[in-house]
């Protein structure tokens, strides 16, 4: 409650704390379940919503850890206010860094103590560079999910999406047809807005692959 009050631009749904105005991007901090009942695990997470979702993923992000000491104990005393300086401190620069799809597509982040660069994967990025226009960077994606099929369906998370991405996405990109491929993205992010329930929250804005 500290933390929504304190930033009226922020709304909760489920364990997602996220900003109100959702665009190509869904910013937030999720409220994960630990194996102590009465202990969670916050991260700060950003996501693209131009992907068929069929539910929640927590995206790209990190664990926020409390101050030496502390614990993430939903009993602990003055725990809403500890929570709350502790994400406006970690969580909510980081989020305000990441607005736009470009700034995103340049997202490092830590996993385990490894930094991670998305951008030097071209299937991790993949949807990025459709949304961006980088058209050949997204044929070499293709090249990696002919070879390695198995893996491009658990990416895409059901044979039916990655099907759509060989037989009716690629034939678009090897066109150069952007105005199609916006109409996609845009037909994508329409579905995964609806099945997170986020109508009343998201604004539909043009692609830079648009522009």
């Amino acid at each position: 409650k500290s933390l929504l009050n304190q930033n009226p631009d922020l709304v909760i749904v489920g364990r997602l704390v996220f900003y109100k105005q959702v665009g190509h991007l869904l910013r937030g901090i999720y409220i994960d379940r630990c194996s102590n009942k009465l202990r969670f695990c916050p991260k700060w997470t950003i996501d693209y919503l131009f992907r068929p979702m069929e539910g929640y993923h927590i995206g790209i992000g990190e664990d926020i850890y409390p101050n030496e000491g502390d614990q993430w104990l939903i009993d602990i005393d003055k725990i809403d206010e500890k929570f709350a300086d502790k994400m406006e401190e970690v969580a909510l620069p980081k989020l305000k860094k990441f607005q736009m799809i470009e700034e995103f597509s340049k997202i490092t982040y830590k996993m385990c103590s490894v930094e991670i660069t998305p951008d030097r994967n071209p299937i991790r990025k993949f949807y990025v560079d459709l949304a961006l226009g980088n058209l050949e960077s997204a044929n070499i994606a293709f090249e990696l999910f002919a070879k390695h099929p198995d893996y491009g369906v658990k990416q895409f998370y059901s044979p039916k999406h990655y099907g759509e991405i060989m037989d009716v996405v690629r034939p678009l990109v090897h066109a150069q047809d952007k105005t199609a491929i916006a109409a996609l993205l845009h037909k994508w992010e329409a579905y995964s807005v609806k099945q997170l329930k986020l109508e009343k929250y998201w604004q539909k804005t043009p692609f830079p692959i648009e522009l």
